[in-house]
């Protein structure tokens, strides 16, 4: 059955809507590129990927990269610490104390001690989830008694996104090509490497010792040639004794084939990213939030740990109340969330249109829910009846990539889909669900 108010605005012509709904899409590239130069103010500490890491940094924004020749020289024994250190600066983690984790870490884990599991282990999710520090601590716990004689880590992420939600440039990269990123690990693995981007893809795999090596390659989802990367480590690396742990806001399962496994990170419990709220909040002894006040956090971030800490950080920097951060955060039209919508949602949006072939069709399909209530999931015939995308295969296909890219959540056995509140904020502006006429809605 048709929404009332999806029927309604049928009539208005499905392009006036599109301009509407996604009008940031056609002009993501440019804008992105002009509001980092409009945001590049200085962040004191590099907290781009803070999902379940406390609130009190141990990173200098000064502090570079440790040379990985000095690793090399380090005894054998000391240099899986070396190298975790260097990993640690790499991927910009700090924390304390870990929310909510340890369950999939400990997965991850095994994974990497089986010496017969694919040699590239994915773990994909939403933006903000902490899937960085999840893959920072289970190398850290697991490499050395998974047999490995050396890590390496490799960030492909071109942006962080700090405790104020400010946006700024990662230190030092002026791209995010897949080859040049390719440049930098096998500085890492050979210092002395004599590579640029024409020659790296050929001559890293002889780079590498003998000995089983970790690589992590975190934030794959920014390299634009995601897919080529994908398939070149299972050309280059399938049958190698390396392994590759990769982050990805998308499933690359169907790219590798048995040479890649994988592993879905949705984000700590809500109580455990309750948990996490209060002890960000201790920190600062002038925020003193209630317990509905930690309730409120949890709900308007849905448990994403990076979205947690920015309005926890950002209410005490800007003496703020929850509830007005919060405000804040799903207004796309401010500083506060028009970031978030950058970092976390732009992206990927810009991907599924791309992804398709058909703005229109990703503008219909993520359109459904400006017409259901926030929180609210439809079933399956229900998100085709409304999405307007006339043919049934075309609708599977796009609503695939919007799963894959963790746009659209599917539950009950792909029976029921959702998508997060923020991104329905975001997406939707001012189109209220709540007076939609959406009984089956729940």
């Amino acid at each position: 059955m048709v929404l009332t108010a999806v029927a309604a605005r049928e009539a208005r012509g499905d392009l006036e809507r599109a301009d509407q709904l996604f009008g940031v899409i056609g002009g993501v590239t440019g804008v992105i590129g002009a509001a980092l130069a409009l945001v590049g103010l200085v962040v004191s500490v590099v907290l781009g990927r803070l999902q379940l890491r406390a609130a009190r940094s141990t990173q200098d924004e000064g502090e570079t990269l440790p040379d990985a020749a000095s690793a090399s020289a380090v005894p054998a024994a000391g240099r899986i610490d070396a190298d975790i250190d260097r990993l640690r600066v790499a991927l910009a983690v700090a924390y304390d104390q870990l929310f909510g984790v340890d369950d999939m870490v400990d997965q991850v884990g095994e994974i990497l001690k089986n010496p017969a599991s694919p040699r590239i282990l994915s773990v994909w999710g939403g933006a903000g989830y902490g899937k960085t520090t999840l893959v920072y601590e289970a190398a850290r716990r697991h490499t050395g008694e998974a047999g490995f004689a050396r890590l390496f880590g490799i960030s492909a992420k071109f942006t962080h996104i700090g405790p104020a939600g400010l946006m700024k440039p990662q230190r030092a990269r002026i791209t995010s090509e897949w080859r040049d990123i390719l440049v930098e690990l096998a500085k890492q693995v050979d210092p002395t490497a004599d590579v640029d981007a024409t020659t790296v893809e050929e001559a890293l795999p002889g780079l590498f010792p003998a000995a089983p090596c970790l690589v992590v390659v975190d934030n794959l989802e920014t390299v634009p040639e995601a897919r080529q990367a994908v398939d070149y480590l299972v050309a280059r690396f399938a049958e190698s004794p390396h392994r590759f742990l990769l982050t990805t806001r998308e499933s690359v399962a169907a790219i590798g084939g048995r040479w890649v496994t994988e592993r879905r990170w949705n984000g700590p419990s809500a109580a455990d990213a309750k948990r996490y709220a209060d002890h960000l909040a201790r920190h600062d002894t002038a925020l003193d939030p209630t317990d509905a006040d930690l309730d409120d956090v949890v709900e308007a971030a849905e448990c994403a740990p990076l979205l947690i800490q920015i309005i926890v950080r950002y209410a005490a920097e800007k003496t703020l109340t929850i509830a007005e951060v919060v405000r804040r955060l799903r207004d796309r039209g401010g500083q506060l969330g028009n970031n978030v919508w950058r970092y976390c949602y732009a992206q990927s949006m810009q991907a599924l249109a791309d992804g398709v072939g058909s703005t229109q069709d990703a503008i219909r399909l993520m359109g459904v829910f400006c017409f259901v209530p926030a929180g609210r999931s439809v079933t399956d015939q229900e998100f085709f009846a409304q999405s307007r995308i006339a043919d049934r295969e075309q609708f599977l296909r796009v609503r695939e990539l919007a799963c894959r890219l963790t746009l659209v959540r599917a539950l009950e056995g792909n029976t029921r889909f959702t998508v997060h509140s923020l991104l329905r904020e975001h997406f939707c502006g001012n189109v209220d669900g709540t007076d939609a006429a959406a009984p089956a809605a729940r």
